[in-house]
């Protein structure tokens, strides 16, 4: 974000939040600051700085949405990344990087991109509820899988609802998380279920981190927290169940560590995060990926 003092002449060229410009260059006693055929997010506070987002120059024009956040991660190398394992997915990671949707008429945020499909999270949770009411920890049977992809689902826009495409949920139990994030997510792909909503698992906020996902293990990622956008500050189940026990799955808790709850537990305990993979052929239509101005979608 960069700040010159306020202008009435150029408030004129400025007269909406949100413009285009084929070419803005402005002077200030600090340097040059320019951009070429972007778009641009102003504000103006009480003692008249005008501010001017460029974070997305790329978004001025409609595309498919895997080839725009692809191109993206050519510019912004801080915070989308190539994993590197043998997928090679390209995730968001850091503190709080541009990677806001409106969908379905909600903030979202973007995972990152698997097997060519925009991977999505909602960015509050729906309610606190048990993971499963049968007292299993088996993601295909589980009563949450049952009401997120039947009750949850229908209560979609149906603009939004069409968006939606199945996808591959890696749910690969772990015994413990005493590994770092890419070897974690080995052992998760060693079962899988096909699906629309899902849940994250444990790896995948792993990756969130900037600084720690391939370098600490997640039972010591205490210190790793305060740059994970995943840390939402409230306890959530993950996909990712127990395995030395039929009835746990791993959850992140309200300090960000990974640990593990009993699957029937509800009130007062385990949020759900929705989680929801978007057809290849979706378009990102506007928007520049802040929580003020997120990006909007179509087929």
């Amino acid at each position: 974000m960069k700040s010159v003092k306020y202008n009435k002449n150029l408030n004129k060229m400025l007269k909406t939040s949100i413009v285009t410009f084929s070419v803005l260059t402005i002077i200030n006693c600090v340097g040059i600051i320019g951009s070429s055929n972007a778009l641009f997010e102003k504000s103006i506070d009480s003692k008249n700085n005008l501010s001017i987002n460029v974070a997305n120059p790329l978004y001025a024009k409609s595309g498919v949405a895997t080839n725009k956040i692809t191109d993206l991660s050519k510019i912004d190398k801080t915070n989308l990344v190539y994993d590197e394992t043998a997928d090679n997915n390209l995730r968001y990671i850091g503190k709080d990087p541009n990677n806001y949707f409106k969908f379905n008429n909600e903030l979202w945020r973007i995972i990152g991109i698997f097997n060519n499909q925009l991977k999505l999270m909602r960015q509050d949770g729906i309610n606190v509820n048990a993971w499963d009411t049968n007292k299993t920890n088996n993601w295909s049977t589980s009563s949450l899988n049952e009401y997120l992809n039947s009750t949850y689902l229908n209560n979609f826009e149906s603009s939004s609802k069409n968006l939606i495409s199945n996808g591959t949920w890696h749910m690969g139990g772990l015994a413990d998380v005493g590994k770092t994030s890419d070897l974690l997510y080995d052992e998760e792909k060693k079962s899988s279920w096909t699906g629309k909503i899902g849940l994250i698992s444990v790896s995948e906020y792993g990756y969130g981190s900037s600084s720690c996902s391939k370098k600490i293990k997640l039972s010591e990622y205490k210190d790793c927290t305060s740059d994970n956008w995943l840390n939402t500050a409230e306890c959530y189940w993950t996909i990712t169940s127990k395995t030395d026990s039929e009835r746990n799955i791993w959850r992140i808790g309200w300090d960000g560590v990974v640990n593990s709850g009993y699957v029937s537990e509800r009130e007062n305990v385990n949020n759900v995060i929705p989680s929801l993979y978007l057809k290849p052929s979706v378009k990102i239509t506007g928007g520049m990926g802040t929580a003020g101005m997120p990006y909007t979608l179509s087929l």
